[in-house]
């Protein structure tokens, strides 16, 4: 009955006036099409997070990278920080990380033999600054001074700057009479609050996490260069094409600048182009 009452309004109705009104229908079908379309890329957008395990010293830089990111992406960032080391062991046992923002080079290859990364994905970001801080001021060679009971430094065994540290110990021939004294912590941010707090004398952290407290820059020279490496987490959850972004993000323009500013050495700074990540 309904298809025939709407052939005889057709046939009532002229050739011109037809017309009008097949025209206003696929105007309206094409409106509610386009209305579908991008209620769909606003939920995929609203879905989109990326989940990203950062070594400690990158804490402090949260949130001006996050403000950085989301002016050029609405993908959600969540971090987890912790030292580098203890990242790893996580990612290894299944932690559902998308990205690792490692604070050296070591862990990443590690986990890319285990076969954990997406192949072509691991990017040099940013080099670590190793500073000492006291807040008696003292310098690096007040540490074997018999009134400094106490220096604190990232556990070496899961922390890259905590190797650094080590390094520049040894450098100097510090090590033996500094071993005796040394109290390991976590991570360089716990090392940081050992010293805040009077638990330590001085300590060995980044200048990321010391920030406008101060602190003396270590020379780079007393230890390997710490190559702060990113790299793509093979995972059931990682979304491949905002993760890869995401490291395109690291190494460009605004991300640099946030390193520069917080602490870090650009990557570019060692004059070697970084490659794409696609």
């Amino acid at each position: 009955m309904l298809k025939s009452s709407i052939t005889k309004i057709a046939c009532k109705l002229s050739g011109s006036t037809l017309r009008s009104v097949i025209s206003a229908l696929l105007y309206y079908q094409s409106l509610v099409l386009l209305c579908q379309l991008l209620c769909v890329q606003s939920v995929e957008a609203a879905d989109c997070q990326l989940l990203i395990a950062a070594a400690s010293d990158l804490a402090p830089l949260e949130q001006a990278l996050t403000q950085a990111y989301q002016s050029v992406s609405p993908c959600k960032l969540t971090f987890t920080f912790a030292a580098s080391g203890v990242l790893r062991f996580q990612i290894k046992n299944g932690a559902p990380f998308q990205v690792f923002l490692s604070a050296n080079r070591g862990f990443v290859n590690e986990l890319n033999g285990d076969g954990l990364v997406v192949p072509g994905t691991i990017r040099v970001y940013a080099y670590g600054r190793l500073v000492l801080w006291s807040k008696k001021g003292y310098s690096i060679g007040d540490l074997i001074r018999s009134d400094v009971n106490h220096v604190a430094i990232a556990n070496p065994a899961y922390a890259p700057y905590g190797v650094a540290s080590r390094e520049t110990l040894e450098s100097l021939g510090f090590w033996k009479d500094v071993q005796p004294k040394l109290v390991l912590a976590g991570s360089i941010r716990q090392a940081f609050q050992y010293a805040q707090s009077g638990n330590a004398d001085v300590c060995f952290t980044s200048a990321t996490v010391a920030g406008g407290n101060g602190g003396t820059p270590i020379d780079p020279k007393w230890h390997q260069p710490i190559e702060q490496t990113a790299a793509v987490i093979k995972s059931d959850k990682t979304n491949p094409t905002a993760a890869r972004q995401f490291l395109d993000f690291l190494v460009g323009e605004k991300a640099q600048a946030v390193f520069a500013k917080g602490g870090l050495t650009p990557s570019s700074a060692n004059g070697r182009k970084q490659p794409s990540s696609r």
